[in-house]
């Protein structure tokens, strides 16, 4: 690999992508402004709805290892699990039982009022637990050893006010304790995290969300390119 260009993989759910911002900001999410604003690097980018760590754990080879990154920059969360309208295992079970396609369509289309009935129930849907999550950073750790990949994390980025008070989604004490075995088990395998919002100024965080939406605002994306890049550039050595 030539290292005047050092490959920098981005890996994460949909809050690295453009959702939801309009076609003239389609290039403003944060990998992009990454891209544009560090030329020296080689980017490459993983990103979709619903990726969660452990689809990245079990992908590994596909998602990270085909691009051969010096540096992995890996966003993963439950933000979007926690979004599903039904837990995967009765999704599953809906499919091979008679009528239940029908049932899962029916809930589909109403899926504005099935959310607010889960919500007002306090039922959330989240797809990989706690210890699951630790271990398959563990494991996605031990693979990037193993291939001379350094591996650097993004914490779970927290709601907005709006956002969390919304239907269709999680909430910060949830996310937080994912957040604190995330620097947990970072500090114990030395791996770098980088706070997203860091030095953000609006404690709302309205500002750096879309309404009701777990996707971020063009302003939002800037203030995760920065703390990214800011990071990157007091780290270099990580580029070598």
């Amino acid at each position: 690999m030539n290292n005047k260009y050092p490959r920098v993989l981005f890996v994460s759910n949909s809050q690295g992508t453009a959702a939801g911002l309009a076609d003239g900001e389609r290039y403003g999410n944060y990998p992009l402004v990454i891209e544009e604003q560090m030329p020296g690097l080689d980017c490459r980018f993983w990103m979709a709805s619903d990726l969660s760590v452990k689809t990245i754990c079990n992908l590994y080879n596909e998602i990270v290892l085909q691009h051969r990154p010096r540096v992995l920059i890996l966003q993963s969360g439950i933000i979007e699990a926690a979004l599903r309208i039904l837990p995967v295992k009765l999704r599953d079970l809906l499919r091979v039982l008679p009528g239940g396609s029908k049932l899962t369509k029916f809930i589909h289309e109403r899926h504005g009022k099935w959310l607010a009935l889960l919500s007002k129930l306090n039922i959330r849907f989240i797809d990989v637990g706690l210890e699951e999550y630790i271990n398959c950073v563990k494991t996605i750790q031990a693979n990037c050893v193993r291939d001379k990949i350094a591996l650097v994390l993004i914490e779970i980025p927290p709601l907005s006010e709006q956002c969390e008070n919304a239907v269709l989604v999680g909430n910060n004490a949830v996310l937080s304790k994912y957040n604190d075995a995330l620097k947990k088990i970072a500090g114990k395998l030395n791996i770098p995290i980088i706070d997203p919002f860091q030095g953000n100024t609006d404690p709302s965080r309205d500002s750096l969300y879309l309404p009701n939406s777990v996707h971020f605002t063009t302003f939002g994306h800037q203030i995760v390119a920065e703390n990214i890049m800011a990071f990157l550039s007091s780290n270099s050595e990580l580029l070598l």
